[in-house]
């Protein structure tokens, strides 16, 4: 990017300590609840998004996008990698991997590869007759408490504070004593009727399902990732001289 003259900075390598399988068990802090309700302590939305993919967000402007994506031939005068920046690194980053043919090698790391195949899993548990009963344990956990919701995503979703697609113009009051109240309770309720427990078992197998079905090709990534932290290692080391 710099022989574009382009000071392109990618996303910060600070580790994400935001536990991924919270996502999965649809975890809900009850000290956070008691404090914020549903709305998450300052900071942590963005980091239960990078905890799916390990890759914190940022900005890439139009400018940057040209070269890094190779979405023009040339630029500032000179030739645009086929692919750009990224499928010129990557290239490098994919050279001698086990189970990719040459071209392959070549093409950019498709690192949501692994997040489409967990999708996959989510789809599934929707018809699992395990979180059906243990939504249905929690919704009457919560009537007791004097809340009535049919699901903890309907209490999340109480338009009281959460925006929906016919108002999300609008700035809901976030914490409100109502909101704290009901994230509370539902955190508790979450944790008496085992509902963090259906949606373990359930995630397990459907994503041991999906693991089965695509066996070969994870096999393939795991060997391509190990390749490409190998060769990273000898990039920061010189021992890979990379051609720019």
């Amino acid at each position: 990017m710099q022989q574009f003259q382009i000071d392109f900075q990618g996303p910060s390598t600070e580790p994400v300590y935001y536990p991924k399988n919270a996502i999965y068990l649809d975890w809900l802090d009850e000290n956070w609840a008691e404090s914020y309700g549903y709305a998450e302590p300052p900071g942590q939305a963005e980091e239960r998004s990078a905890a799916m993919s390990g890759i914190r967000s940022y900005v890439i402007q139009d400018e940057q996008s040209y070269v890094l994506w190779g979405k023009v031939k040339r630029f500032r005068g000179k030739a645009v990698p086929r692919g750009g920046c990224l499928a010129k690194a990557d290239g490098i980053l994919n050279q001698g991997a086990k189970g990719l043919s040459k071209a392959d090698s070549e093409k950019t790391f498709n690192d949501e590869e692994i997040a489409a195949l967990a999708t996959g899993s989510a789809d599934l548990i929707l018809k699992d007759e395990r979180i059906k009963a243990a939504e249905r344990s929690w919704s009457s956990c919560m009537m007791w408490a004097g809340f009535v919701y049919q699901t903890p995503d309907d209490a999340m979703g109480d338009p009281q504070w959460a925006s929906t697609v016919m108002d999300d113009q609008i700035k809901k009051p976030r914490g409100t004593q109502a909101e704290i109240n009901t994230a509370t309770a539902d955190a508790k309720c979450r944790l008496d009727t085992n509902y963090y427990g259906a949606r373990q078992a359930s995630y397990s197998d459907s994503q041991n399902k999906i693991i089965e079905k695509h066996r070969d090709r994870l096999n393939t990534i795991k060997l391509l990732n190990q390749t490409r932290l190998a060769n990273s290692a000898k990039v920061l080391s010189g021992e890979i001289v990379v051609p720019w």
